[in-house]
């Protein structure tokens, strides 16, 4: 063969074998594009839909398609490796979701396990630790890590508490138990910018942008959302016009619902004929009963901790005042009328407003009573019930978050809904709970519905 009729056979060759070569490519392609183009991308990739360094794209017929100058590129997204599904989606229904943040989250608590608060601590501390093992047997891919530190019922130390956990880089932090502890802790985390959840908490102006700053939320119903509707409920059924106050003056909660009693009494047309005050830590009401008796009050209503609550029943009925009794938050303990420890049979009939009765015919509520009655022996109170709710508040707030940063996780828990055992929960405009109060009432020694 001469050595144009070789040269010609090589170019002939070298052709046939690019044409081969652009098949092979094309039915590759062709294969691409037949793969599902509905999935979700996975976080971080790239779905190219503007012209970029000579790249076009074709969103609208196969959008993880893009034609470049050397042919077209396809990408297939697997289901199992999807984007980190509810990072902006609000929470609905029991608050179950898949996605979002996972690892594990620092949340800290600040408890009153020692001191006069301490019967409202230790049910919250059990009510947190369960809450905590319910969550962590979740299949969810977050985990928390519960730091319960105990603040003595003292204000000062609530601060120094919530300063270590704020040092800690805690995600969250639940408490103070008192809403003394509330007012000197939480503007240390509102400063840090991390969120605060309180679950007792009742006093006026704490969560919220009126209150201490929108980093702080609550779970408990305040005394303002509390005492108004078991006043009105009271008046409507004992008819009473005239009415004794008695409260300390030396505790912002007490002091706080106090003023909120004055303003639902007046409101319902009663009129205040005696107002005593006590110190925290008093004993003996000898003085203030006498005053009170003789004012001749239709009904005494006790803005009061359970420290104090407990001999001010007692005392009223050892003097032979019959009348009915009506309590804030404090009162909201077993130990109200507990017969070893309390004011016993001199409870029964005292009438308090709350955010959870046991007697509740939700499900979720029975489930939490019996387990709960099935790990501590005794039954849970509100204080209980409202820490459960809480770290799953928290919880649900932590995973649906953005991020994990304090303004990310706040934001998200503006956004909780969660079918609790206290029945639906969700923040109102002030970062309160968006829910009614239940009226309750000591008959047989337990809280009973009152109707």
């Amino acid at each position: 063969m001469s050595r144009i009729g070789r040269k010609f056979g090589f170019y002939l060759v070298a052709l046939l074998l690019c044409s081969l070569a652009l098949a092979a490519c094309d039915n590759n392609a062709t294969t691409a594009t037949t793969a599902p183009t509905n999935t979700p991308m996975v976080a971080g990739a790239t779905n190219t839909s503007a012209s970029s360094g000579g790249s076009m794209s074709n969103p609208t017929a196969e959008p993880n398609c893009t034609v470049t100058a050397s042919g077209k590129v396809c990408t297939t997204f697997s289901t199992a490796a999807t984007a980190l599904a509810g990072d902006s989606m609000p929470m609905t229904g029991t608050g179950a979701m898949d996605g979002g943040q996972t690892g594990t989250a620092k949340i800290g608590a600040i408890l009153s396990l020692s001191g006069a608060a301490a019967p409202y601590g230790t049910s919250q501390k059990n009510g947190l630790e369960m809450a905590r093992d319910d969550i962590n047997a979740m299949a969810g891919g977050l985990k928390l890590e519960l730091d319960i530190q105990d603040d003595a019922s003292k204000a000062d130390q609530a601060g120094q508490v919530m300063q270590k956990l704020v040092s800690a880089k805690s995600v969250l932090v639940i408490g103070p138990t008192l809403s003394n502890g509330a007012f000197t802790a939480d503007p240390i985390a509102q400063q840090a910018g991390i969120p605060v959840l309180a679950i007792s908490n009742t006093a006026d102006k704490i969560s919220g942008k009126n209150g201490i700053g929108e980093y702080i939320f609550r779970a408990s119903l305040s005394e303002r959302q509390a005492i108004p509707p078991t006043i009105k409920a009271a008046k409507a059924k004992l008819n009473f016009s005239k009415a004794a106050l008695l409260f300390g003056d030396d505790d912002a909660f007490t002091k706080s619902g106090a003023e909120v009693f004055k303003q639902a009494l007046a409101d319902n047309g009663v009129q205040i004929v005696a107002t005593e005050t006590y110190k925290k830590g008093a004993t003996d009401f000898s003085g203030q009963i006498s005053n009170i008796k003789a004012a001749a009050p239709d009904v005494i209503v006790v803005s009061g901790l359970i420290a104090e609550a407990i001999p001010v029943v007692k005392q009223l009925r050892d003097a032979g005042v019959t009348l009915p009794i009506i309590g804030g938050n404090g009162f909201n303990n077993p130990r109200l009328f507990s017969k070893e420890k309390g004011a016993g049979d001199a409870a029964e009939n005292v009438i308090v407003g709350a955010a959870w009765n046991i007697a509740s015919d939700n499900p979720k509520s029975e489930d939490f009573i019996t387990r709960y009655k099935a790990k501590f022996g005794s039954n849970p109170d509100q204080f209980a019930a409202q820490a459960y709710t809480g770290l799953h508040i928290a919880y649900f707030g932590i995973k649906n978050a953005k991020s994990m940063s304090g303004a990310d996780v706040a934001a998200a828990l503006r956004t909780v809904s969660y079918d609790s055992v206290m029945g639906a929960f969700k923040f109102n405009a002030d970062q309160d709970p968006d829910m009614a109060a239940v009226v309750q009432i000591v008959q047989g020694g337990k809280f009973a519905i009152y109707k």
